[in-house]
């Protein structure tokens, strides 16, 4: 399976938790190939929390994701509200019927699909965020 990996350093452990700050490499700064961990365009340094097992302050660890991770973070951020919204926007339609007022309940089906998609999209992330979806491993050890 592909995966995305970056390296960073542990900076803090807290409650079973460590915080890795990420290492910049060229990529990160490049304006014409942003990494895939780095693509803010703040010069702060990137911080992620993950799980700390085993985990001290100062280690150097590699974390990877499942390269697929990408596609379907993006088809739920982005492709659910819209379609959500359009289904909203057909019910709303349909249960309003051929009248004066149609499209007052076409908007509000619409807009309540699109902030359902939304609370799912946000959801779905604290879920897969909270699951060990990102895989952590010390500097230099293989990945079992």
């Amino acid at each position: 399976m592909s995966t995305i990996s970056h390296t960073g350093t542990v900076v803090e452990i807290h409650g079973g938790e460590a915080t890795v700050e990420l290492s910049r490499t060229e990529q990160c700064g490049s304006p014409g190939a942003r990494c895939a961990t780095c693509a803010s365009a703040s010069a702060k340094p990137h911080r992620v929390r993950v799980d700390g097992t085993g985990l001290q302050e100062g280690d150097a660890v590699c974390l990877s994701i499942p390269a697929s991770a990408g596609y379907m973070s993006a088809f739920v951020l982005f492709g659910l509200p819209v379609i959500l919204m359009v289904a909203g926007g057909a019910i709303g339609s349909a249960v309003a019927g051929d009248g004066s007022q149609a499209e007052l309940p076409l908007i509000i089906g619409g807009l309540a699909g699109f902030l359902l998609g939304l609370a799912t999209a946000v959801l779905v992330n604290a879920k897969v965020a909270g699951s060990g979806f990102i895989r952590v491993r010390r500097a230099g050890q293989r990945e079992h």
